[in-house]
């Protein structure tokens, strides 16, 4: 068929995978693929009546790597650079792993408590180490967050200011403080409850790691509240203050 012709014929699969074409026009229908035997060699081959493509189905006794039979018709076995073979269906184009008997690869029952032992101590492994990971940079990142030393020095400054007045600079800044010191504190306590949610799992290096987090964040925790319950006595006396002037 010429180029134009090709045109005309839509290409389409049958429930199992098989390939036919429709004529647009007259509706007529075709297999993509026909089979035959070659006369010399007795080998068979298939002709694709759209494009002229011919390919051979059968093993070629001179290359003993190129395709042979499974039990499946359709299917032809091939070798794959790393050694191992593979069955490939000419109809679904679909490929499956074979033993060295030629069938799909099996396992008794104590292979695969085996394999599922193995594949279960290597997920243990990665959700061990993801914990690690997690409650190292839960601490991080609150600490990072938070940055106490900055809320420190800010608090140190306006704790050494003599008298502060209702409305003044200063006392704009004390609130602004306050407001950042309750976030932190809320921050704090947020992440040390997910931080012991974290289950060990019997790990010993997980519940080291979570302890010494939970420590961390106790501590960082004490040092917010403290700055923040001096800040509100503070305030609360400025507020007082005001109300006795008036």
């Amino acid at each position: 068929m010429g180029s134009s012709d090709n045109r005309e014929w839509t290409h389409l699969k049958d429930d199992q995978g098989r390939e036919y074409i429709v004529h647009s026009e007259t509706q007529e229908t075709k297999w993509l693929w026909n089979t035959f035997v070659d006369n010399v060699s007795k080998r068979s081959y298939r002709h694709n009546v759209l494009t002229g493509e011919t390919q051979w189905l059968d093993a070629d006794p001179n290359h003993s790597n190129l395709a042979t039979h499974t039990n499946a018709p359709s299917e032809r076995i091939y070798t794959a650079k790393d050694g191992r073979k593979y069955a490939y269906d000419e109809i679904t184009r679909k490929t499956r792993w074979l033993d060295l008997h030629g069938s799909t690869s099996s396992m008794d029952s104590d292979e695969a408590a085996g394999v599922l032992c193995r594949v279960f101590s290597a997920f243990r492994a990665r959700v061990i180490f993801q914990k690690l990971q997690y409650l190292a940079y839960k601490v991080r990142d609150i600490a990072k967050e938070i940055d106490i030393e900055s809320l420190t020095k800010q608090s140190e400054k306006l704790f050494n200011v003599g008298s502060i007045s209702k409305g003044s600079k200063e006392h704009k800044e004390l609130e602004l403080l306050h407001q950042k010191l309750v976030i932190a504190s809320e921050c704090v306590t947020q992440g040390t409850i997910g931080v012991d949610e974290v289950t060990t799992d019997g790990n010993h290096l997980v519940r080291a790691r979570r302890k010494a987090a939970v420590k961390t964040l106790l501590d960082l925790g004490e040092r917010t509240d403290a700055i923040r319950t001096k800040t509100f006595e503070i305030m609360q006396g400025i507020t007082n203050t005001n109300s006795n002037s008036s």
